[in-house]
């Protein structure tokens, strides 16, 4: 089966790329779901033919001690219908304190799917980790603004991940979710990924204004490359985030906008005189 058990509380299975479809999938979740004991799950299903009816079959929430939950299941045909069901077996696992989920390049579940999946959220009560994987998968602001509200009701998270690159997300709905998530009470690490979105440099000066306001995030990453940032944005973006207090690491990749080097390097030395910083990292 490929899968590592220990004591059948620890267990990581890899199907990806085995052309598997979705009556497979459901008799392997089948067997997989008996072990009811599992704490950690790491299940790999990454490029296959499963498609909604195949992740509506997938019963996860039989696995209701889990505390550690992995799953990607990117490069399938599921659509909004099957990450709504997901969501609501992910629900039952009330237990969960780290989730990570992979849904990329699903282009048919759109905001609708996402918007389903994030209702969820603020019911497991136990979640202080989470990582969203939603790259390429048809996201509008809509879909974006939703998501990031829900996130901010889920009051002991520490930890947040999101991949949302290669979407519909706007500068307004960059503006709702980046006050969101630095408005999530106990936040302390972020990684957010917008590349090949429209955010523009009204959405880039924004995430700088809200992390000026950050009480609690000491670590954060942005992938904003390509996201049509011009010489505003940076200038303005540079002097909000030298006024935070509690930044620790930052790092951001900022390539493929509209911006010459040296005024890259203007806003580098602007961050530079943040004293509190022990890491800087900027790819342009």
């Amino acid at each position: 089966m490929g899968n590592k058990l220990s004591q059948d509380k620890v267990m990581e299975v890899d199907k990806s790329q085995k052309r598997m479809g979705s009556r497979f999938a459901i008799r392997l979740l089948y067997h997989l779901t008996k072990y009811q004991n599992l704490e950690r799950f790491n299940l790999n299903l990454n490029n296959n033919f499963i498609d909604s009816e195949g992740v509506c079959g997938f019963n996860l929430g039989k696995l209701n001690k889990l505390q550690h939950l992995k799953f990607s299941i990117s490069e399938n045909i599921i659509c909004s219908i099957g990450t709504e069901s997901l969501g609501q077996q992910i629900k039952q696992c009330k237990k969960l304190s780290s989730l990570d989920i992979c849904l990329s390049y699903n282009q048919k579940i759109g905001s609708e799917g996402i918007i389903k999946f994030s209702q969820i959220l603020s019911e497991l009560a136990n979640l202080s980790s989470i990582s969203l994987d939603f790259y390429r998968v048809d996201l509008t602001s809509q879909g974006v603004i939703y998501l990031g509200q829900k996130l901010q009701h889920c009051n002991q998270l520490s930890n947040i991940v999101l991949y949302l690159g290669h979407n519909m997300i706007d500068q307004e709905g960059c503006l709702q979710l980046a006050y969101s998530l630095f408005n999530c009470p106990k936040l302390q690490k972020l990684h957010l990924g917008l590349e090949h979105n429209n955010i523009g440099s009204q959405g880039f000066q924004q995430i700088g204004n809200q992390i000026l306001h950050s009480q609690t995030i000491k670590n954060l990453s942005l992938q904003v490359n390509d996201c049509g940032i011009d010489k505003e944005g940076v200038t303005q973006f540079g002097r909000f985030i030298k006024k935070n207090q509690v930044l620790l690491s930052f790092k951001i990749d900022i390539k493929w906008n509209k911006l010459q080097q040296f005024e890259i390097s203007q806003m580098i030395h602007r961050i530079n005189k943040f004293k509190r910083l022990v890491q800087l990292s900027v790819k342009f």
